[in-house]
């Protein structure tokens, strides 16, 4: 089977557009304040523009309402510098909504041509993809864009024959880079309705067909990424069982009320916790947490929290392992000068590689307390143990507070911190290598399977969304809240990219540059959603975490366009799915009256 599929000019829609704030001490060094998801890629790229050394610019990380990808190295920020300069004074620059529609870094556009082959039982056995990539006028990202559409999704499946090849395409539009998934939702929503073209043409049912052919743990795939944890068959068995699957793929096609026809489809998808796609420098992550003597403390790293939460999971980890309250734990807002250096918070890279990073420090860090605890209760540092912001021998005879052990352990050092080092470096981890783009990029890999069900009106070709199931091997759930809301946040995201979001070009100008022509999905466009968290384990995530964050919207469109091809028999091919093109296709298969 195979298709050309199309996806379109698609924004980030952040609520706080981007901002800059800029100014140049006595000393002539250069102080940023700015909104963005890696403080030191920023301070490295902006070192370089201004023709200075790193050492003289100093970035401190600002609170932002969401970033998906789009708020990495700017272009505003290196001017606002510039200005200030010139100006003698601090300078502030903030977008206007007009701006962010036409001057930033949108998701890369594509043309996806597809074709895959099965056997008769379901077993894949090659796929040919070809993907043409909307670069925009200047380089950004498109590279790695590109290069994670054109491989990432080959890994999904057990698959060994496989060609592609990939093209970017300068054009005479706005610059296009990375956004939440990172070229996957593009090429899943050609992979899956592939899979579910081959599951029809072989009258296989297309959850059937995925089991047959999902990656499994201990894999190694033709890209040699090896995962050492996978719950992938598990997370289509559960959302399977959930939506009812095997029931409503029955009776929907035969169901119709009114205007109204039903259907349901099936996605899947996989991503990365870290990668080393692009950046050579160095993989992993570091992180120092420190006590004052009133026992409290302050958690340093490099990743930021770019709304996501990440600094109440790395305040969680903190608390776990100090056997302290979370009030207890401060995690300090990222600053050059003074945290370790974090590549960013992308890739899905924070939970795994910084949430490791934190445990190690903060073990580090107990252990110089125990020492200081141990003496003052008569046994060695491995005699006692903490809870509750208490500290117990291991037969509880001995007893004394947390913050008391802290105060002793900071006057055993001359009034300084207790201060605990922690660093993760993942193994077997490699560089892409540049000719086959083969190499093991990340220590671990999350997986989805998402089902949605749909109405579809067939007059006006409107789509309703009934309800969404989506099951999630996110390795570990450390904080099942912000998990659900991560889940909520891609969905809506994902909904979009499927059904609305698209922003229009004519003569290289961007025509609906506002959220009053650039339509996003509203609380009324949500259905209802199952989340479903399969716990894998993964050997090298903290507590056997992985991430969640990007993969939770890359099979959405898919999921959709495989529900209306359910309900009505047509398959789209292009996004975002609009009820004009819907409306049309179906007056088209019904045979007009004589």
């Amino acid at each position: 089977m195979e298709g050309t599929f199309k996806t379109p000019l698609v924004h980030q829609a952040y609520l706080d557009p981007h901002s800059v704030v800029a100014q140049w001490d006595s000393h002539d060094r250069l102080t940023l304040w700015i909104p963005t998801q890696s403080p030191r890629l920023a301070r490295m790229t902006y070192a370089n523009a201004l023709g200075i050394s790193r050492d003289r610019i100093r970035v401190i990380q600002m609170e932002m309402g969401g970033a998906f990808g789009g708020k990495l190295e700017y272009r505003l920020h290196p001017l606002a510098a510039l200005l200030a300069r010139k100006a003698r004074a601090p300078v502030k620059m903030t977008n206007s909504r007009k701006e962010e529609f036409t001057a930033t870094l949108p998701r890369v556009p594509m043309v996806i041509r597809m074709k895959a082959g099965c056997k008769k039982d379901g077993t894949l056995l090659g796929k040919e993809t070809e993907v043409i990539a909307d670069n925009g006028a200047y380089l950004n990202y498109g590279p790695g864009v590109l290069l994670s559409a054109a491989s990432r999704h080959d890994n999904l499946y057990r698959l060994k024959n496989i060609r592609t090849d990939g093209y970017l395409v300068y054009t005479n539009k706005v610059a296009t880079g990375p956004f939440r998934g990172f070229g996957c939702p593009q090429s899943f929503f050609a992979l899956e309705s592939i899979m579910d073209m081959l599951a029809d043409e072989i009258g296989m049912d297309p959850v059937d067909f995925r089991l047959k052919n999902a990656s499994r743990c201990g894999d190694v795939t033709p890209h040699k990424w090896f995962f050492g944890s996978c719950g992938l068959p598990e997370a289509i068995e559960k959302s399977a069982e959930k939506a009812d699957w095997y029931a409503k793929r029955k009776t929907y096609p035969g169901m119709r009320s009114g205007d109204m026809v039903y259907g349901i489809g099936m996605a899947c998808c996989l991503h990365v916790s870290g990668s080393r796609t692009f950046l050579p420098f160095f993989d992993g992550a570091a992180a120092f947490v420190k006590l004052n003597e009133e026992g409290r403390v302050i958690v340093h790293v490099g990743e930021p929290d770019i709304g996501q939460g990440s600094k109440t999971t790395f305040a969680q980890i903190a608390a776990h392992e100090l056997g302290i309250p979370i009030e207890w734990v401060k995690v300090a807002t990222v600053d050059t000068d003074i945290s370790p250096h974090g590549l960013g918070t992308f890739g899905d890279r924070s939970t795994t590689l910084t949430g490791n990073a934190v445990r190690q420090a903060a073990r580090e860090a107990r252990g110089m307390l125990f020492e200081a605890a141990g003496k003052k209760l008569g046994v060695d540092a491995a005699g006692v143990f903490a809870e509750d912001g208490q500290i117990f021998t291991w037969d509880r005879s001995g007893q004394m507070k947390f913050t008391e052990a802290a105060e002793l352990a900071s006057y055993e050092r001359a009034g300084g911190n207790v201060t605990g080092h922690g660093r993760f470096i993942p193994q077997d981890v490699s560089m892409v290598d540049p000719v086959t783009k083969v190499g093991n990029i990340s220590c671990a890999y999350p997986f989805v399977a998402q089902i949605a069900e749909v109405a579809v009106n067939v007059k006006t070709g409107e789509v309703t969304l009934l309800s969404l199931t989506a099951a999630h091997d996110l390795g570990k759930t450390l904080n099942p809240l912000l998990a659900e809301g991560q889940v909520h946040g891609a969905v809506a995201q994902g909904i979009g990219f499927a059904l609305m979001e698209e922003m229009t070009v004519q003569d290289g100008k961007v025509t609906n540059p506002n959220f009053k022509r650039y339509r996003v999905p509203r609380a009324k466009d949500m259905p209802p959603i199952q989340t479903i968290f399969v716990e894998s384990n993964d050997p090298n995530g903290p507590y056997g975490a992985k991430g969640l964050a990007e993969p939770a919207l890359t099979p959405v469109a898919p999921a959709i366009a495989n529900a209306i091809h359910h309900a009505t028999g047509i398959r789209l091919t292009e996004l975002p799915m609009k009820s004009a093109t819907i409306r049309d296709m179906l007056e088209k298969m019904v045979p007009k009256p004589v």
